[in-house]
């Protein structure tokens, strides 16, 4: 949720959304006399014009009504030969599996026929328990090539170790010789690229469109982390842009299938001058990946705990030093941060200290709700800037604010770049848009 602090006395009156077509007059959701939250996405309109709209296009009319899965497998057995692999459980329809070494394989070469001017993506849902892998591949087979062979490999990027459910895919049409050479029979999966890594997978598809690109008629003004409305007149949800290519988006998973030339569209707000205490037009577009923390470019010195001494640093950006008096010691950040109840958040921040080998004394803080206490982090003490993050999932408050300190270990660090997120990924710093304005 983004905020912004309006000016002593004043109070949300009223709020211009552009939803990417035409302006509307809404009322953001006002929890106190100081803070709005953001507006609910309005609807669109399908039927309205968009040749002149930056950030605004629509599914390519060559795009498929709707989805076909050509080929699911979900584990519910596992009919395939594997290599390298020890398989230690397949279990209402997810399969879990550990590489012996660098090259592990379940060899599906024989799974059917499919047209591959109709196939298209390879896509497989599965989390990472331990371990890290740089990449994936998949060899598929055909007429020619009835095994895997190397002029049939495909690469994939790394996957992510979290521990979280994600989609990767491969999208087969980038491939010389994925449409020659006759039907598409089946293919070699290579899952991971390194020894020791438990991941569970809980399906391989083969379909003609993925979930997570769509095409579109133009990519113009579209970038990475934003989200954008998909409608076409019956269906619509919001999904988060995580890539731009010439004539696609890769968007996080529909839920829903949508129709040839469905609305895909931005929103930014505008506030008018004098209404938020601002003296002229002021647009803010909101995204996940936004800096939920003020004053992380230290305009003035953030609160110190427990009589520590805070000193800021001048630099690009500037940072804050924080030296240590009684056992624990730390610094707050302002009061006006607004935390969802059960959601996911992601701290993170760049921190160089001599002698605090722990930062053990983390909370999230509000003086009317109380507070509470978030991971502890190993830090190390080579004086030399560090990125470090934290995942939490927050407790619901209205007024937050985040401390970061040690108890009883180290005399002093340097902050700088903190940043607060949705999600469980850290994006690259930015300042709140509220301190920019």
């Amino acid at each position: 949720m983004a905020h912004i602090k309006l000016a002593n006395g004043q109070a949300v009156k009223e709020l211009k959304i552009w939803d990417g077509l035409q302006w509307a007059t809404k009322t953001g959701r006002i929890f106190n006399k100081d803070r709005w939250t953001d507006f609910i996405r309005p609807g669109l309109s399908f039927k309205d014009d968009l040749a002149t709209m930056t950030g605004m296009s629509r599914y390519n009319a060559a795009a498929t009504v709707a989805k076909k899965v050509l080929y699911a497998d979900e584990f519910d057995t596992l009919p395939y030969n594997v290599s390298s692999t020890t398989v230690n459980s397949v279990a209402n329809g997810v399969i879990n599996v550990t590489s012996i070494n660098t090259d592990p394989m379940i060899i599906m070469e024989k799974i059917g026929s499919f047209d591959p001017n109709v196939a298209r993506f390879i896509e497989f849902r599965y989390r990472i328990l331990n371990g890290i892998s740089t990449a994936w591949e998949i060899y598929f087979t055909n007429d020619l090539h009835t095994s895997a062979h190397v002029a049939h490999q495909m690469r994939g990027a790394s996957l992510i170790a979290d521990g979280q459910w994600h989609t990767a895919l491969l999208d087969a049409w980038t491939h010389s010789a994925w449409k020659t050479n006759g039907d598409i029979r089946g293919f070699r999966f290579d899952w991971a690229t390194t020894a020791g890594v438990n991941m569970e997978i809980d399906s391989v598809k083969l379909t003609n469109y993925s979930d997570i690109v769509i095409p579109v008629s133009t990519s113009t003004g579209f970038y990475v982390g934003q989200e954008v409305t998909i409608t076409d007149g019956v269906s619509n949800e919001n999904v988060k842009i995580t890539a731009v290519g010439v004539g696609s988006l890769t968007i996080t998973p529909t839920a829903l299938p949508y129709k040839i030339n469905a609305l895909v569209a931005r929103t930014t707000s505008e506030v008018k001058a004098g209404e938020l205490g601002f003296s002229s037009l002021s647009r803010l577009t909101v995204y996940e990946g936004r800096n939920l923390l003020v004053n992380t470019n230290y305009h003035h010195k953030p609160e110190e705990w427990n009589w520590c001494v805070a000193t800021i640093i001048n630099g690009n950006p500037k940072s804050v030093k924080v030296d240590r008096v009684n056992v624990n010691y730390g610094v707050v950040t302002d009061y006006l941060t607004f935390l969802e109840e059960g959601q996911i958040y992601t701290l993170s921040f760049e921190m160089k200290t001599a002698d605090m080998y722990s930062l053990n004394y983390n909370y999230v803080m509000d003086k009317n709700e109380g507070n509470y206490s978030i991971n502890s982090i190993s830090i190390k003490t080579d004086n030399q800037w560090n990125f470090y993050q934290m995942v939490f999932r927050a407790k619901a408050r209205t007024n937050a604010a985040v401390m970061i300190g040690a108890n009883n270990n180290g005399t002093s660090f340097e902050l700088r770049k903190l940043k607060l997120e949705l999600g469980t990924a850290a994006t690259p710093w930015t300042p709140a848009p509220e301190d920019l304005l």
